[in-house]
């Protein structure tokens, strides 16, 4: 997955949580400060390949793209201090994948959201007196993982030979030279 791919699930997870993009989180970050607002947490894992890869030509002369189908999860956990159910927040930004609009945006960014897990409770106690209410879901998406390779390319061909045979009368020489560009 791309950079430019990571960004886009991040501010479109963002959006549709309807958080700011510094209220989402990539997991598993070292000394976060714990967040006194709503905010979730995102991560990508589990990248598998979902068939065989493909060698597609460029632009540019003896370079390939080598193109592979790839699925990998997106788990999101959302945590509102502010007392709204998270598990309803939750579901809407699910559904929130499925509008036609976000699916044309993803599209564009080359991701696809194509199943999502149940939606989970996960709160737990913070002590003897507060709770932390959070909700989480493991979100499937499609992405195509894409490096390019430097296979050369042959600018020049020279062939020859000597055609003999019952119709012809004596030699006849071939000498076939193809060069790049022409």
């Amino acid at each position: 997955m791309t950079n430019e791919q990571r960004q886009f699930i991040h501010d479109l997870l963002a959006e549709l949580l309807n958080l700011p993009k510094s209220a989402v989180i990539w997991g598993n970050q070292h000394d976060m400060p714990r967040q006194d607002k709503a905010y979730a947490t995102i991560r990508i894992y589990n990248a598998h390949r979902e068939a065989a890869e493909e060698l597609r030509p460029t632009d540019t002369s003896g370079m390939v793209n080598v193109v592979e189908p790839t699925a990998a999860t997106v788990e999101v956990q959302y945590t509102d201090r502010l007392k709204n159910d998270p598990c309803e927040v939750v579901n809407n930004m699910v559904l929130g994948l499925k509008r036609p609009s976000i699916v044309d945006r993803c599209q564009a960014a080359r991701v696809a959201f194509f199943d999502a897990g149940n939606v989970q409770d996960i709160s737990f106690t913070l002590g003897n007196i507060a709770w932390e209410h959070r909700a989480a879901v493991d979100l499937s998406v499609r992405y195509m993982a894409e490096v390019l390779d430097e296979v050369g390319y042959i600018n020049e061909v020279n062939a020859g030979g000597v055609l003999t045979g019952p119709v012809l009368s004596g030699e006849v020489i071939v000498n076939l030279n193809i060069k790049e560009g022409e």
